[in-house]
């Protein structure tokens, strides 16, 4: 993420985990149509400011583009952290940041290909109103300002978004 220009300022600790930490985490049961591949955690004092590391949980075992899909997409969560303003932003835009920038990060990476193989992989979410549309909001906004910009926007909350025409 440094060669795009972004960077937590905030210590973060990856671990690989199984399926069943994620579930749990999720409270997921199998009846759901989305399955969790990462997760994102921190601890925040009243006022917003983050104490302790980063936490991010990625599941073990992804296929490689996958697997880099979803580090990217947690990193796009921790570049958030700590912003108290952030928290006010809707949960699609936010998701949708997250997963714009697994999309820059995997152009940057692997160009084309890279891509092609992690959009293949979005198809069995059926338009997942969240994520898919969350992307499709932001996607555009990522590549036309950039994903620092509009990292820098969403740290700002509701008052940054007009600074990427939202």
């Amino acid at each position: 993420m440094a060669q795009i220009g972004l960077n937590v300022p905030l210590p973060v600790v990856i671990d690989l985990v199984p399926t069943d930490y994620l579930s749990a985490a999720f409270a997921v049961d199998s009846s759901q149509e989305i399955m969790h591949l990462g997760l994102t955690r921190f601890e925040q004092t009243t006022d917003g400011r983050v104490f302790g590391p980063i936490q991010i949980a990625v599941l073990h075992g992804l296929p490689s583009t996958m697997f880099r899909r979803t580090l990217a997409h947690e990193y796009g969560h921790a570049l958030l952290a700590g912003a108290p303003a952030a928290t006010q932003i809707p949960l699609h835009v936010v998701e949708g940041f997250a997963e714009a920038l697994a999309e820059t990060y995997l152009v940057e990476l692997g160009g084309n290909d890279a891509v092609g193989r992690w959009q293949r992989s979005r198809l069995g979410r059926g338009g997942h109103p969240t994520y898919d549309q969350g992307f499709q909001l932001i996607s555009p906004i990522v590549r036309s300002h950039g994903a620092r910009h509009v990292a820098a926007a969403l740290r700002r909350g509701p008052g940054g978004l007009s600074a990427i025409g939202l």
